[in-house]
């Protein structure tokens, strides 16, 4: 397999039959992958996969979390992860992601391998010690609430949450008081405490 992200450049094709392999550049672009994520994603020549971001696939609602994902892999926190990929059908991929490197040594993108699991597996950081995301915040919080909680968590004040997600910042009011009630919490510092607490801010939402 090529080392460098020069050597996927040239040769954007990999050939590699078991589970799914891509990579993409520092601006989160598509750069190369196998034909298994290809057909996942519904494309059938990776001409038209090359240059694309996870903004222009099917699972462009996630994609903001990926695109943070990445951004930490390329700052040196590799991990595993279940997360889900919403392409021609909902898979639930076992993941790694590993920086890329160029011809001189500087990171330049990332790699993912996956491999697609057979059952419905809700997206956890594997390497903690903490319980399944699922198993802690879906039992009670809906999937918009988890994602306001991430980016809660995160720092991110209430604009650029509302930003993130694409909603309205009264929106963003409403879930943020939905997860104070059902966590019996009165205000924002008291909750990311919390969700430290709980270890939530080592998990990733979906």
């Amino acid at each position: 397999m090529a080392q460098t992200i020069e050597d996927y450049i040239l040769d954007p094709i990999i050939r590699v039959d078991v589970g799914i392999v891509l990579v993409k550049n520092k601006q989160h672009q598509f750069i190369a992958a196998n034909q298994t994520f290809m057909n996942i994603a519904g494309i059938d020549e990776i001409d038209k996969l090359i240059g694309l971001r996870d903004f222009d696939m099917p699972w462009s609602d996630d994609s903001q979390l990926y695109i943070e994902h990445e951004k930490k892999v390329m700052d040196g926190q590799r991990s595993t992860v279940i997360e889900p990929l919403n392409g021609i059908e909902l898979f639930q991929l076992v993941t790694e992601k590993k920086p890329l490197y160029d011809k001189f040594g500087c990171v330049a993108g990332t790699i993912a391998l996956a491999i697609v699991l057979p059952e419905n597996i809700s997206y956890s950081n594997l390497a903690s010690t903490e319980k399944s995301l699922a198993n802690q915040l879906y039992n009670g919080l809906t999937k918009m609430e988890t994602h306001c909680l991430y980016w809660v968590i995160k720092g991110s004040k209430r604009g650029e949450v509302a930003r993130k997600l694409n909603i309205s910042p009264k929106t963003y009011d409403f879930h943020i008081n939905n997860i104070k009630n059902k966590l019996e919490i009165s205000s924002i510092s008291q909750l990311v405490s919390e969700c430290y607490r709980r270890g939530w801010h080592k998990l990733y939402p979906f």
